[in-house]
């Protein structure tokens, strides 16, 4: 059984593609997500095209809106919905990504040797395949049909004349022409050694006329339109047509049959796009790369979906893990501006889109604890960029994730983010469920666990950890007592350093290194530049502590609705490298305590008192004094009364000056939703207890 969430989009061309069938100005989709028992989440798409023989979408979301969120069997879609059948399979039991095709949805390769990239109809085409040739595209496609004949074969004649000659052309009828028309084309054609094949000629309903068109002429013929979807397909190829097949596998129903029908029979086949979104882009390719081709794919589509403006924002606020996810894909696909908030937020608000913003946003809530959070204006660019460093840091193709954090903030976002442009596996699980001992019944050892230091702590027993793949342990400073308990049992801990304003971690320990004793952060990922400098801005040496400047291509535009001019970002945390080049923090510059004229560091006073006190949870803070300026304040849980003076365990540990003046025992500690504390609220305690 599978929970089923669905939300559609429309995104606009940025100029309306002339083709056939008409000019296309909006291409309309349905983003798709389909959860298991075991929590493991599939995001696909349902891209209709009707005027190809699919279904539409209204008949889409009725089939949709009629399953009331559950499906039994994915493989229960009827063949007269292809779209949707695509979409079930991809999200559920995708094909095994191929060597070739690990890298798909990260970054675009050679476009020469991966996408023919699709030219404007008309006389645009004569200039716009120069720029598209700088940036390494070889194979072309040029829509024909749409005006008269003897003026595109004008363009035609010209076009061939200005290709070089490793440059290869791909016409495109849409099933405009007539039979005497389609014999001049191919005429033509055959006088030119750089067309590669002319793409559906004729009607769907004139198959004898294109078969016997495919033996008259030198140039080779592809049928589009006539085998959309598999059924077509199986009919074509039984009825004897094996020039090209050009298959669009967002429209041609189940990929396992597809791929089945293709390992049967050999078949001269070309994968194109249906100007799907990024979600049924990726879906397709993976499927073309599964399969196999020897030309070039006709994905060369995302520009003409490019610079666009967004005009309108909208505020996501799920609680359903599976709505939030089909929500923001289809947010991203509409081209809105993106708002990220809490799934307990109280209402909503609207944010308009800033005039400074020219391109789509993603706006993070930080983790702060202010009454109003701010927002973190990222891009998916920005985003990708900290998944490929993470990808290349943890040396992984694909990372599979097990998310107990929500999506909603930095941490849980980025899990996400990091299988679905990897194509790894995601599995939302319920914290609860984790911490009572009920992990997912799947191969741990594959799995990345995100965590803050209060989670694992309570997790700290269970022997389910030592078989996950890492467990990314972040958001707050953990304690050298966790930490050596979690080397005694071998955990495979790695300790990272991130933020929201840098879509999370840009320095990241490996669990061997942590197994080999290091309590640091690791080194810098590779798309990041830190640097330790003093307060003059002067360079700190290896074991100076200083402030943090990062240059890092995952930064934030600033905070919504500025962008930031300097492109270092300078944070509250203060730390030093060693001299093996490994990054420590030492804590936040404005969590410094001074007391008497002294530089007291929290972080010591923490590590120092979990050391020789059995407490549960702490906090050091500072308070003001007008006698030392700052008095220090320890804050802790413990589950025995520890009445006694707690200083004196600390005699021979700390110097006198860093001793606190008061320990205030508390139930809970209050922390956030990622596990940080509350200092504001820590504070408040403070102030009551003292007064």
């Amino acid at each position: 059984m599978f929970k089923v969430s669905f939300q559609s989009y429309a995104r606009s061309f940025t100029v309306p593609l002339k083709t056939y069938h008409g000019a296309w100005s909006v291409r309309e989709g349905i983003v798709v997500a389909l959860m298991d028992e075991q929590g493991q989440v599939g995001l696909s798409e349902i891209a209709p095209l009707p005027w190809f023989g699919s279904e539409t979408m209204e008949e889409a979301i009725d089939f949709l809106t009629g399953l009331d969120g559950v499906i039994e069997d994915w493989r229960s879609v009827p063949d007269s919905l292809p779209c949707c059948q695509f979409a079930f399979e991809m999200a559920i039991a995708p094909p095994a990504p191929s060597v070739e095709g690990e890298r798909e949805g990260l970054e675009r390769r050679d476009a020469g040797r991966l996408f023919a990239e699709l030219l404007p109809a008309g006389i645009d085409a004569l200039t716009q395949w120069e720029d598209l040739y700088a940036m390494g595209a070889r194979s072309f496609k040029w829509k024909i049909g749409t005006a008269n004949i003897a003026y595109e074969l004008g363009i035609f004649k010209q076009l061939c004349d200005r290709l070089p000659h490793d440059a290869f052309l791909r016409l495109d009828a849409n099933g405009g022409l007539s039979l005497t028309e389609a014999r001049q084309w191919l005429e033509e054609c055959d006088r030119h050694s750089c067309i590669e094949f002319l793409e559906q000629p004729l009607g769907v309903e004139f198959f004898d006329d294109l078969l016997t068109l495919s033996h008259e002429f030198t140039t080779l013929l592809a049928l589009d339109e006539s085998i959309a979807t598999y059924v077509q397909l199986e009919e074509c190829y039984a009825r004897g047509w094996r020039d090209v097949f050009v298959i669009k596998p967002s429209i041609a129903g189940y990929p396992s049959r597809l791929e089945k029908f293709c390992s049967q029979h050999f078949i001269d086949r070309v994968f194109s796009s249906v100007f799907e979104s990024s979600v049924g882009f990726q879906n397709a390719l993976q499927v073309a790369h599964s399969i196999g081709s020897d030309r070039a794919l006709g994905f060369g589509t995302a520009r003409y979906f490019a610079g666009i403006k967004p005009v309108s924002s909208i505020e996501i606020c799920e609680k359903d893990p599976n709505q939030f996810l089909v929500k923001f894909w289809s947010a991203i696909a509409s081209n809105h501006h993106i708002f990220l908030s809490p799934s307990h937020a109280p209402e909503t608000h609207p944010f308009p889109p800033s005039p400074k913003i020219p391109i789509q946003t993603i706006n993070i809530p930080t983790s702060g604890t202010t009454e109003h959070p701010k927002f973190a204006t990222h891009t998916l660019t920005t985003l990708t960029h900290s998944v490929q460093a993470t990808q290349h840091h943890l040396q992984t193709q694909r990372i599979n994730s097990l998310c107990v954090l929500p999506l909603h903030h930095v941490s849980g976002l980025m899990q996400h983010l990091r299988s679905h442009l990897t194509g790894g596996q995601l599995i939302l699980w319920d914290w609860k469920d984790l911490e009572n001992g009920h992990f997912p019944d799947v191969p741990l050892e594959t799995f990345y666990l995100s965590l803050v230091p209060t989670q694992l702590q309570r997790l700290i027993h269970r022997p389910e950890l030592q078989r996950l793949k890492a467990i990314l342990l972040g958001g707050a400073p953990p304690w050298n007592s966790l930490l050596q308990k979690a080397r005694t049992q071998n955990l495979p801990i790695a300790l990272t350093y991130g933020m929201t304003e840098t879509a999370s971690q840009i320095a990241t320990l490996t669990p061997e290194e942590f197994r080999s004793g290091s309590n640091s952060v690791g080194k810098p990922l590779p798309h990041v530049t830190i640097e330790i400098r003093d307060d003059l801005g002067t360079l700190c040496e290896p074991g100076e502590i200083g402030n943090l400047w990062i240059t890092a291509q995952s930064r934030m535009l600033g905070y919504f609705p500025h962008i930031d001019t300097d492109s270092t970002f300078r944070p509250d945390d203060l730390g030093y490298f060693d001299p093996s080049g490994h990054l420590h923090i030492v804590g936040r510059n404005s969590d410094k305590i001074i007391t008497g004229g002294e530089n007291v560091y929290p972080s010591e006073i923490e590590a120092v008192i979990r050391r020789v006190v059995p407490v549960q949870d702490l906090c050091v803070i500072g308070v003001d004094d007008e006698i030392w300026g700052q008095k220090i304040v320890a804050v802790y849980v413990c589950d025995s009364l520890l009445d006694i003076k707690l200083d004196l365990n600390l005699d021979r540990s700390l110097p006198k000056f860093k001793y606190p003046k008061h320990w205030i025992r508390v139930e809970a500690i209050p922390r956030n939703n990622q596990g940080k504390i509350d200092r504001r609220s820590v504070l408040q305690l403070i102030q009551v207890h003292l007064s």
